[in-house]
């Protein structure tokens, strides 16, 4: 089954992950990892992402990676060529702090500044 979903939808009113649900927070972080995979690719670029196909197959959980592509029209289009039935089109990525790509590496200084703000 093909589902489109608009990431803002799964997020909370900041933009972050939600805390208080763990099904949609779990939704909301597979699709911040495809989106954080997928979202510096150029057109027509796909890659293999470190997660997991959601579909079971004969009983059995598919182990296949999801792939994500960037289409012409902007969209994530994330897929298992394992099974061929874990398949989502993603939109509204464009402003998610997971659109500019994984975070650039901190030192420890730099961290411990980040634990003392939070």
């Amino acid at each position: 089954m093909v589902r489109h979903v608009d990431i803002g939808h799964w997020l909370d009113s900041y933009g972050d992950l939600p805390t208080d649900d763990p099904k949609r927070h779990s939704e909301a972080l597979r699709l911040a990892q495809l989106v954080e995979a997928g979202a510096l690719l150029e057109p027509g670029e796909l890659r293999e992402a470190l997660v997991a196909c959601t579909k079971r197959v004969d009983g059995k959980r598919c182990l296949g990676l999801m792939w994500v592509e960037k289409r012409a029209d902007d969209q994530l289009h994330a897929y298992c060529r394992t099974c061929a039935r874990d398949e989502l089109f993603i939109t509204g990525w464009q402003d998610t702090r997971w659109a500019n790509g994984p975070m650039l590496p901190l030192s420890d200084p730099m961290f411990a500044i980040l634990q003392n703000v939070n």
